[in-house]
């Protein structure tokens, strides 16, 4: 007999105010015709719609410029999570604006940092396009090639969400030179991929850090699926259009008067130090909040960043600080007890003690020090164990399992 304890299964759910303007409409419009997120949807629709407005608009607080660039990594069990499909709705929107940068901004396959710099390279003839949209369906094959010997992807990407000009020295592309880029991402990984990312922002200090993170699950079931009328989406399009033309004839934004109000009252709050894994991806909150409400300022066709594109901006950002927490406040800072979480999530039949005793602690732990591991794990909800009843006179199996929390 089982000794059965249940999984605590926390939601999360984007804060309606996250909806507020025209790409918050259209994720309404189409909510109950998809089993895609509608977070999902939603921030890689502000990611799409702040490339296609490009490197013109920005605020700056102090020595810090911001422009209307994101880097969003979409984060799903598996591919039931619908990710491809809110990235499919996400660029349904955009379909019929501006047909050029569709044919030549929208590119995938990162492989490395000359590549991507060779791209968007400065060209004596004719200024090209600064715009570049990356969508990499399977982030995890990123994460690989930064992993290569020399491989400098990771701190060209950082580079370019700092609006730091892209340079490279190797002798395949001497003098090679990038200015002015405007480059957007939309990735998608698994739970299970996710991790490397962990071992990236170890070594690439600051990588993890510049992306949102938002978790995203199927949130109905149907069957039969659900027809998204092409014909009504005219409305969202022209609306889109227009503020995409605001947006690109502006250049310096600022805060308006009550928006000052409110960013120094949140500012402590989303400036606060945040150390471990926990601080290696969220360590830029005050950053990401003003690119998310510079663009949803110009979505509104405004000027200036209001109050309300602040509140929006912070309820992404709460959303995908969630994300993260969820997935990583197993953490402890502890190396063994942090050790054994991760060997237990990779491992769905969960282990025995003396598997445990083994794959963790390499045999080298007393009783009494695994017992107090096991029971740390236990009384923080991260695992739980169940008893399996010997079928002969023998010794009952205690397994050990981590706890599903998504």
């Amino acid at each position: 007999m089982e000794q059965r304890l249940p999984k605590q299964k926390i939601e999360l759910k984007l804060h309606e105010m996250a909806f507020s303007g025209i790409l918050g409409e259209y994720c309404k419009f189409i909510e109950d015709k998809t089993e895609a997120d509608s977070a999902a949807i939603l921030v890689q629709a502000l990611t799409i719609f702040g490339n296609l407005v490009g490197p013109s608009p920005h605020i700056r607080v102090g020595a810090d410029l911001h422009k209307a660039k994101l880097y969003a990594l979409i984060v799903g069990k598996s591919s039931k999570a619908r990710k491809g499909t809110s990235l499919g709705l996400a660029k349904l929107l955009f379909s019929d604006v501006e047909p050029t940068w569709h044919r030549q901004c929208i590119r995938s396959g990162l492989s490395s940092g000359e590549g991507l710099i060779y791209h968007l390279r400065d060209q004596e003839d004719s200024p090209a396009d600064r715009r570049l949209f990356i969508e990499e369906t399977e982030f995890a094959s990123v994460l690989k090639n930064m992993e290569r010997s020399g491989n400098i992807l990771s701190a060209v990407m950082r580079n370019a969400w700092d609006n730091n000009p892209l340079s490279s020295l190797t002798k395949n592309t001497p003098n090679c030179y990038a200015t002015n880029t405007h480059i957007s991402i939309v990735g998608h990984i698994t739970l299970s991929e996710l991790q490397k990312i962990r071992n990236t922002a170890d070594k690439d200090n600051g990588f993890s850090n510049r992306f949102l993170y938002i978790f995203s699950e199927r949130r109905k079931l149907l069957p039969l699926g659900a027809e998204i009328p092409i014909d009504e989406l005219s409305f969202f399009r022209d609306n889109i259009l227009e503020s995409i033309q605001f947006g690109q004839a502006l250049n310096e934004l600022f805060l308006a008067p009550e928006a000052q109000e409110y960013w120094v009252h949140v500012y402590p709050e989303l400036a606060k130090d945040r150390f471990g894994t926990l601080g290696s991806f969220l360590s830029r909150a005050e950053s990401q909040v003003l690119r998310i409400g510079l663009i949803y300022s110009l979505i509104d066709r405004s000027s200036q960043i209001r109050v309300d594109h602040l509140e929006a901006a912070r309820a992404i950002w709460d959303y995908c600080e969630n994300t993260v927490k969820l997935l990583f406040e197993t953490d402890t800072g502890l190396p063994y007890i942090d050790k054994l979480i991760r060997i237990l999530k990779q491992t769905p039949g969960g282990l025995t003690r003396t598997q445990i005793h083994h794959l963790v602690f390499q045999g080298n732990k007393k009783k009494e020090d695994v017992d107090y591991v096991l029971s740390h794990i236990e009384s923080k909800n991260l695992a739980y164990k169940k008893i399996i009843k010997s079928n002969s006179k023998g010794r009952d199996t205690e397994i050990w399992l981590a706890r599903d929390l998504l």
